[in-house]
């Protein structure tokens, strides 16, 4: 299916860590499979934080690992909330750490009802009015 090339895709979050990092790529982390399959390499993200576009990014890739495990032990050191501590954190620490936050925030009963994590990569380009203009007149 065919997609309006003015799309931008909205997501929500709910820490701006690592939102900031332009040009860097880092990654967000959605239960299930669906925002693997609605989001494509190239495309633009908007970066939604209480309910105010905070940025824009674009997406690098969107690999959808086999399970919740798999995900979090290759991806998450690179998620966009443990950024800051990056360089200090081996792959199984940054899983679970990871983990952890989100149980927080979905919950540990919608958390383990799920198989798979989808695993979004995006690069940050524009936080200030006048980059997200000139981004999106881009397009």
């Amino acid at each position: 299916m065919a997609r309006c090339k003015k799309y931008v895709a909205p997501i929500v979050f709910r820490d701006t860590r690592g939102l900031d990092t332009r040009g860097q790529e880092v990654n967000t982390m959605r239960l299930g499979s669906a925002w693997a399959g609605r989001l494509h390499q190239g495309e633009l993200l908007g970066m939604f934080v209480e309910g105010k576009l905070y940025g824009l990014a674009e997406i690098s890739k969107t690999p959808l690992a086999p399970s919740k495990s798999a995900a979090l032990y290759c991806n998450a050191i690179d998620n966009h909330m443990l950024v800051d501590e990056k360089h200090a954190l081996d792959r199984d620490t940054a899983g679970e750490r990871l983990r952890k936050i989100l149980i927080a925030n979905y919950g540990i009963n919608r958390y383990e009802g799920v198989e798979n994590l989808s695993v979004i990569y995006m690069r940050p380009v524009a936080h200030t009015k006048e980059e997200i203009k000139r981004v999106l007149s881009r397009i």
